[in-house]
């Protein structure tokens, strides 16, 4: 579509909007008004600065465009981060607000700076405290490495997101919120994710992760070398981690669907264990547990992630040093092999293979289920049967 036309039919668009939602619209001799006096907002896309996001904003920057003023835009009207203010911006802008009115979830967001990451990052005191010395010593490759060492490390971790990144994950997100919209899913989204930019080397190259319940971090290597469509799978999934830590019933609900269930309270395991559990930022609690046929007999299992053998040289690969095990609920000493388990993969079903927690397996799932429906052929299609049923 040529750009005057597309001008003409957003503007058109907003106008009818305006009428529609009975809010006075704006002419073309308001715009100049409004450019001109508009002062820089925290709010984004609040191009005529009144502190709000709203149709007369995408109005506002429709008519600039068409009568070719919109360099004096604010620069918040960089509505889709493309690092320009254009007809594009009241595009996404009218079709985010369309989209209101008809779904049942909003995704907000925003990108934290390289200064507001560190402070985030560094503020999830729980989560440091959590990390044994092995676990410290495997994130800086060195030996007796100290907590404050690690904090000081991970801080240097945190990046400010490029123009061209913002502008990709912000498709990526509108992508998603498109696909909720369609399906009509409700989702228990309750605060506004931050994505924080790192280079991910204190969390052993995680793609990304999550902390606290709206801080999903990406790693620039990640953002830079991956396609739109594995992005968005990665973010759905880290969304689900969000969604799991914010609300206890969805995650009591989601778990059953692989064949959890949530314990009362988190289990006091054994110190040989407890020194060598792998640390993962998406799993707060190893407190669910399932029944497998381990010898024959039925076994209620917590499914952990253990670190097998300590660190040593800077040369050990946390990944093949690390595995998944199973940990009898009557007898915390005790652990097996997920292949000791001969239904395993019957419980937890044969769609992902990332099962070092119950959480991460299934995230897979609801990513699927979000992106996918149950229109792809799936191993365990009941899974995401179920996961699609509940959200709607």
């Amino acid at each position: 579509m040529k750009i005057k036309k597309l001008i003409s039919v957003v503007t058109t668009f907003v106008l009818t909007f305006l009428i529609f939602c009975e809010i006075k619209p704006l002419n073309k001799n308001d715009t100049v008004n409004i450019i001109v006096t508009a002062s820089e907002s925290a709010i984004r896309g609040d191009a005529d600065g009144n502190g709000k996001l709203n149709i007369r904003d995408a109005a506002a920057i429709a008519i600039s465009c068409a009568k070719g003023t919109k360099d004096k835009l604010p620069a918040c009207a960089d509505y889709n981060y493309d690092g320009a203010r254009n007809i594009r911006d009241a595009a996404a802008i009218a079709i985010n607000l369309a989209g209101r009115y008809s779904s049942k979830t909003q995704i907000n967001f925003r990108f934290a700076s390289k200064t507001d990451g560190i402070k985030l990052k560094l503020e999830n005191e729980a989560y440091f405290n959590s990390l044994t010395q092995q676990n410290l010593n495997y994130r800086m490759k060195q030996e007796n490495t100290t907590a404050e060492q690690f904090r000081k490390f991970a801080g240097e971790q945190i990046l400010d997101f490029s123009t061209s990144q913002k502008a990709l994950l912000f498709e990526v997100v509108s992508e998603i919120q498109r696909e909720i919209n369609k399906n009509g899913y409700e989702l228990p989204l309750k605060d506004e994710l931050i994505f924080i930019k790192t280079t991910a080397k204190d969390e052993i190259g995680a793609a990304g992760y999550t902390l606290k319940n709206n801080q999903i971090y990406l790693s620039n290597s990640f953002i830079s070398n991956s396609g739109k469509n594995f992005i968005k799978r990665v973010v759905v999934h880290e969304l689900f981690h969000c969604l799991s830590r914010s609300d206890p019933k969805f995650r009591k609900d989601m778990y059953k669907f692989i064949g959890f269930s949530i314990a009362d309270k988190e289990p006091e395991f054994p110190a040989e264990i407890k020194d060598m559990l792998a640390a993962n930022p998406d799993v707060e609690k190893y407190d669910s547990y399932a029944t497998f046929t381990i010898n024959g007999k039925k076994r209620a299992c917590y499914l952990i992630w253990l670190i097998n053998k300590p660190f040593s040289t800077p040369a050990d690969d946390f990944q093949l040093r690390s595995s998944s095990v199973l940990v009898p609920v009557d007898n915390l000493t005790e652990t097996y092999n997920l292949s000791d388990a001969s239904d395993f993969w019957e419980v937890v079903g044969k769609n992902t293979d990332y099962v070092i927690a119950a959480e991460e397996c299934i995230a897979d799932n609801f990513s699927f289920a979000i992106l996918d429906g149950t229109k792809t052929k799936y191993e365990s299609p009941e899974i995401i049967k179920n996961i699609v049923a509940y959200l709607k």
